[in-house]
Parts: C-alpha cells; structure tokens; sequence
C-alpha cells in the first residue's frame, strides 16, 4: 500500500485534521478496547459534523370549529370529542404530544386568518392536562369575561365550562409533538 499521509493517534487527528481524515481503527477484541471506547464517540462526531441533529416541533390540530353556531354548550357534564383524523378514529390526546395549546374567544369566524380574533391562547403542558380532572385535579383556568374552567375528560374528550346557558369559547385545541431528526435525511 502506497501511503500518502502518515498514521496519526486519536488526539493528534481530533485537534487538528479532523475534517478531512479517514478513520480506522485496530481492536484488541475487548468491549472495553480503546478502539471501541474512541471509535463509537469518533464516528457520532463525524456524523455530526456532516449531518447535524435538529429538533423538530410538529403541530397538529385536534379540535377545531369553523363557525360560531358549532361551539359546543358549556357543560360540566356533557364532554366535548376531538375530531375525528383520517378515517373514523378520533385524535387523541395520548398520541405522543408534549404539550396542547387552546385558543378561545374568537370573534370573527369569516376572517381567514383564524387566530386574528382570538382573545387569549394558553400552553399547557401534558403532565398538567392529564392531571385534570374536575373533583381532585387541576381545572386549567384562564382570563377573560366568564373565564373557562377546562379539564380532560378522557384522552379523545374534554369539559369546558364558562357559564351556565353560554356556548364554550374554546374554539381550536392543537397538540404539540417533538421529534429529532438529522438534518438531511
């Protein structure tokens, strides 16, 4: 084998010539090896430096009403469903979001921007809306003229309630997924 450039040990090459060096490895057969040990953290590196880890957040709507006839009553006993995705499947809360965001109090229905007119829009993370529950949990609660009290009912339903007689304001839910990819698939 015609060598064009010298072998050099792991620091030497990680200081400075690793951009442009081959990697190779001689193993002495053990799992505890220097090969092995430098290796696996050599090759993340150069996976890395060629093609980053991005973190990537997903929204998906699960509820969602497009005019102000069809906003459910305000109940404490009658749950609301999520949509229904593809097929007849509902969407379902446990479908690996991390956190919901719901919007309520839209105004105008005909605008095409749907979040113009909304009042208020809260976060609530998972670990929180899946406490709720309306003897002994959390109710979410948040501003407003009749401020709504919502909490889970089961993981394709929920309660709103704001005043007796009214129709819930809570117009849009969307969960929120996280997911690591690499940069360039």
């Amino acid at each position: 084998m015609n060598q064009q450039r010298p072998l050099k040990d792991e620091p030497i090459l990680s200081d400075s010539e690793f951009e442009d060096a081959i990697l190779g490895a001689i193993s002495d057969g053990t799992a505890q090896g220097r090969a092995r040990q430098l290796g696996i953290a050599l090759l993340h590196q150069a996976l890395q430096e060629v093609n980053p880890l991005q973190l990537v957040t997903e929204s998906t709507t699960l509820y969602k009403r497009t005019t102000q006839t069809d906003l459910p009553n305000s109940s404490l006993t009658t749950a609301i469903n999520l949509d229904i995705k593809q097929g007849t499947t509902r969407h379902n809360f446990n479908d690996g979001y991390f956190a919901f965001t719901f919007f309520r109090g839209r105004h105008n229905f005909a605008n095409t921007n749907p979040d113009r007119y909304s009042h208020e829009t809260i976060l609530v993370f998972k670990d929180r809306w899946f406490a709720t529950q309306q003897a002994g949990g959390e109710i979410i609660q948040y501003g407003g003229i009749r401020p709504p009290r919502v909490w889970k009912a089961s993981n394709t339903s929920f309660f709103s309630f704001s005043a007796a007689g009214f129709k819930t304001d809570i117009y849009r839910i969307d969960g929120h997924k996280l997911s690591l990819n690499l940069q360039t698939p």
